[in-house]
């Protein structure tokens, strides 16, 4: 016998049961799996060992505003610190100043240094009214002419 895909589908339709650890199986109403994960933390006990701590979850087949939901208080971070760990190069620059690599170390290592004459500071928020220009006009064919995307790309980059 030979099933057609959308008695496969109306069939998977119908699959609903929970397992014996308490995990449910079920399908969409298109026959697909329901993204549902457990987000776990893997913690170092006294003695070495590696324990799987459950600190929060995915479930898609929640409200949109419930689909994630993450515990940070029972994270441990690497190192078993209770705080996440902050960057180990640069903090960002300060208005007025901008990025300049430093040579031979991670491209998140920068100094800040002052911007010369004539260069916007961030502090301006000019990108900010650059991008909301663009995407008003976002169906115009200059800008679609300039490659929106890339355009977007590089507006948004301009602005962190």
């Amino acid at each position: 016998m030979k099933i057609q895909p959308q008695q496969m589908v109306e069939a998977l339709k119908k699959v609903n049961f929970t397992v014996k650890f308490g995990g449910r199986v079920w399908f969409d109403s298109t026959g697909g799996a329901v993204a549902q994960y457990e987000v776990v933390n893997w913690q170092q006990d006294s003695d070495g060992s590696i324990q799987f701590k459950a600190v929060g979850y995915y479930d898609a087949s929640l409200p949109t505003d419930q689909h994630f939901v993450l515990n940070t208080e029972n994270i441990i971070w690497a190192g078993g610190q209770l705080e996440k760990p902050r960057s180990v190069c640069s903090e960002s620059c300060p208005p007025g100043t901008r990025k300049a690599t430093q040579k031979g170390r991670p491209v998140c290592c920068y100094d800040c240094i002052p911007c010369a004459d004539g260069e916007i500071s961030n502090d301006t928020g000019i990108s900010v009214l650059v991008t909301v220009l663009f995407y008003s006009k976002k169906d115009t064919p200059i800008v679609k002419a300039n490659n929106s995307e890339l355009s977007f790309l590089l507006l948004f980059s301009l602005t962190q």
